[in-house]
């Protein structure tokens, strides 16, 4: 027969491994605190901070921790990886103080010192906010990602990292931590001691070289498509400097959608075989070099490029061949979708033909995503990289737009 326990202080302490799913789940000191006997009602938070502001009144002893509903929700949001037995008495312990505070009177002295031990206690179980200067290590930059592209991705000299205020470490630890790039991705690691945190990164902060491009397009006629995939004019120039400097006056380009790069070509004094299978986006391409005046120079033709690369090939020997790929829609351009941008992808994109892009005689120029994985590339030494970065006058200068893999 089992025994019954008879006697409140002779009851088995509570096993943390047998509390609801919710303390397995959430290791918030929220979670933690609903986990016991369910969540405390709404208004024991503020009836807190009532009381202990009174306290202060009283006594003239102003809290440790809790100074205002940011700090509260910070303690009650922190994730604490302790182990159970470490933090499980002091959470008990918390939970029994704050147990009827919903309704203590803020008055009620007995109820105000009540208060003053949650708010020790919230201290205790919070780590403490990072207030001086800190080092900010960061790693993972792909080895083709020249110092220049660096510092204008962290808008600083990477040198300069080792003393930096908390609320900067913090806005770069929200912008970079996981960017991808060049198949690479960022981590960004805050020498902190042991329970120390950094302060949250202010919202107007909080964009960065995370984001994507909406700047829109240069062009003046374009689709929806070309809004975000036409090549920003900036960077249109500097392809065509890559194939003029290798001694190029010819360009076959094989998808060249509105036709931004094609004018850009163009506008430096290449003759321009250009190929684009939608009918909608040829005409954009066709109006646009109208409106650029190079229409002279460049040749639009509506079809499949890699059809018909080979008659380009024979009717102009020696000439670059330049493939910016369909990587698909701007649904394609969300972060799930975006695991896997390799060579092998570039093959799904255009039908599986890389191998008449490697046959190619000619200069070789390929437009890819800034998080394109470029040791998928075949014979990567055989490969110049330029990265290319956005304006400043599109608010852009730390965007790393575009990867430029040229062969010659």
């Amino acid at each position: 027969m089992r025994r019954a326990w008879s006697c409140p202080h002779l009851r088995p302490r509570r096993n943390p491994s047998a509390l609801t799913p919710l303390a397995k789940q959430d290791h918030s000191l929220r979670g933690r605190l609903s986990a016991l006997d369910g969540a405390l009602p709404r208004k024991t938070w503020p009836s807190l901070i009532r009381l202990l502001r009174a306290r202060k009144k009283r006594t003239g002893e102003a809290p440790q921790f809790v100074t205002g509903h940011g700090e509260l929700q910070r303690a009650l949001d922190f994730e604490s990886r302790r182990e159970a037995k470490l933090v499980w008495p002091d959470i008990e312990r918390l939970h029994s103080l704050l147990k009827g505070m919903h309704v203590a009177k803020a008055d009620d002295p007995q109820a105000q010192d009540r208060a003053a031990q949650v708010d020790q206690l919230l201290q205790k179980l919070t780590p403490r906010i990072r207030e001086e200067p800190l080092e900010v290590v960061i790693t993972g930059w792909h080895p083709s990602i020249p110092q220049a592209v660096r510092d204008a991705v962290l808008g600083r000299s990477e040198a300069s990292l080792g003393e930096m205020s908390p609320v900067d470490a913090a806005v770069l630890h929200h912008e970079l931590a996981g960017l991808n790039l060049g198949g690479s991705r960022l981590r960004v690691r805050p020498v902190l001691f042991k329970q120390e945190v950094l302060p949250a990164a202010p919202r107007n902060r909080r964009a960065g070289p995370q984001r994507r491009d909406r700047e829109g397009s240069w062009l003046p006629h374009t689709d929806d498509v070309g809004q975000w995939s036409a090549t920003p004019w900036a960077i249109a120039q500097k392809h065509a400097a890559i194939l003029a400097e290798a001694g190029s006056t010819e360009v076959i380009d094989l998808f060249c959608g509105c036709g931004a790069d094609a004018i850009g070509f163009a506008e430096r004094g290449l003759d321009v075989w250009a190929c684009e299978v939608d009918a909608g986006r040829a005409a954009l391409a066709f109006r646009n070099v109208a409106m650029f005046e190079v229409k002279g120079r460049v040749d639009v033709t509506r079809g499949d490029g890699l059809a018909l690369l080979e008659d380009l090939q024979a009717t102009h020997p020696g000439a670059a061949l330049y493939v910016d790929p369909p990587w698909g829609s701007a649904e394609a351009q969300k972060v799930v979708a975006r695991e896997a941008l390799t060579w092998t992808a570039l093959l799904g994109s255009i039908g599986g033909q890389t191998d008449v892009l490697l046959d190619h005689e000619g200069p070789l120029l390929l437009k890819l995503p800034r998080d394109f994985d470029l040791e998928t590339l075949p014979e990567p030494t055989r490969w110049t990289l330029q990265w290319n970065m956005g304006t400043s006058e599109q608010n852009a200068e730390r965007i790393v737009k575009t990867i430029s893999a040229f062969r010659g």
